[in-house]
């Protein structure tokens, strides 16, 4: 009887650690920054992620300079991306703990509010950050600048405009 309730005891305490040893493992807190080669921070965004890695949507322009440059689309924790296109800048990714994958992927169509259609509240995100060059981190949004040249300005709202009425995500039939 002593025998059975140890034995169901330490399957018990067996059983749990498996069960919420990946479940702790596996919570990331991943810092993406756009910094100037000077170490000026442009940008910064943090993502709490519970699993081991992420697809980051990136303005077109950003992700061919990143395949073109590194051969690939897929990184882990931590990295940095140096780019030397004007004005130059580095991308770094990293996460607590390191070891996070993240692959890029390229925002073609840019539905920021993921709803699956290309509308006027996408043109307000847009419209919103106009003019506001790199700068302090909540004054720039890198996602916003489409054509990813660090301002965001007229040019990007007219990306917006050229894909007014798209349906992304159409409504699926009965």
């Amino acid at each position: 009887m002593k025998r059975n309730l140890v034995s169901s005891v330490l399957f018990s305490f067996l059983a749990t650690t498996l069960l919420l040893a990946p479940a702790i493992a596996s919570t990331y807190t991943v810092t993406l920054r756009l910094l100037t080669p000077s170490g000026e921070e442009l940008y910064t965004a943090t993502y709490p992620e519970k699993v081991d890695n992420m697809t980051l949507t990136v303005p077109e322009p950003l992700y061919l300079m990143i395949v073109s440059i590194y051969g690939t689309n897929k990184f882990t924790t931590p990295f940095n991306l140096t780019f030397f296109a004007a004005p130059a800048c580095i991308l770094e990714v990293t996460s607590e703990p390191p070891g996070f994958t993240v692959t890029f992927e390229p925002m073609t169509i840019p539905d920021f509010n993921e709803d699956g259609e290309i509308d006027i509240f996408d043109m307000v995100k847009v419209a919103r950050c106009i003019e506001v060059e790199v700068g302090p981190p909540e004054n720039y949004d890198m996602f916003v600048d489409l054509n990813f040249d660090l301002t965001v300005d007229i040019f990007d709202l007219v990306q917006i405009a050229q894909h007014i009425g798209i349906v992304v995500n159409p409504p699926e039939l009965p």
